[in-house]
């Protein structure tokens, strides 16, 4: 199957939501490899899903709500769920990176399951979210690249059952990415924060020096 190439023109609503689905209401997850040769930017939007990026090649600049992060070859973006985001490219560096867009849905159990009171609950109500930058130099890096790997391997090939995998392999994902103590609490000002982002999309810009 052949790498999906997402429009490139804004297609976003006036909250800058993005309008574009990712995988299906049976399996929401997604897996894209893209680059910054032609167009130097990913333009700026948001969904409920959370997305993780792997920037294979090259430098850039990523702002997730009023952050800006520096990008270089194998970081690890993770773009937690709401949250706004666009990624520009470095001209003389170009990236080029590979993606996996995921919703938190497809890892939830019934209430009362440890894994969702103690996990998914909180990331999905936006009460917690995961670091958004994991670097070659940080604890754990290696397991999570590998994993992530697998991840999007695994979709991209679709071996059988490969939907069994999948979701082995995040929970396996999210297990390492706690252990490394990737995970913070969040509070209700931040949230408030978030949505006057939203509300204000002139505010929200992502230059590069």
């Amino acid at each position: 199957m052949a790498d999906k190439i997402p429009d490139i023109s804004p297609n976003v609503d006036e909250t800058m939501k993005e309008l574009e689905t990712h995988g299906s209401f049976e399996l929401p997850v997604e897996t894209y490899t893209d680059n910054c040769e032609i167009f130097r930017s990913l333009y700026n939007h948001w969904h409920k899903e959370m997305e993780i990026i792997c920037i294979d090649k090259g430098n850039g600049l990523a702002r997730l709500n009023r952050e800006t992060l520096r990008l270089k070859e194998g970081d690890l973006l993770i773009v937690n769920s709401g949250v706004l985001h666009g990624i520009k490219s470095d001209s003389r560096h170009i990236l080029y990176y590979r993606s996996v867009v995921f919703d938190l849905s497809f890892l939830a159990g019934p209430a009362g399951d440890l894994c969702q009171e103690k996990v998914i609950s909180l990331l999905m109500e936006n009460r917690a979210e995961f670091t958004h930058l994991i670097t070659p130099a940080n604890e754990n890096y290696n397991n999570i690249f590998h994993l992530f790997c697998e991840i999007h391997k695994c979709h991209k090939e679709k071996p059988p059952f490969y939907y069994m995998k999948l979701k082995g392999l995040f929970y396996g994902l999210f297990y390492e990415m706690l252990a490394g103590n990737y995970i913070i609490t969040t509070d209700a000002e931040q949230n408030r924060n978030l949505l006057s982002v939203k509300k204000g999309p002139g505010l929200y810009q992502c230059p590069l020096p």
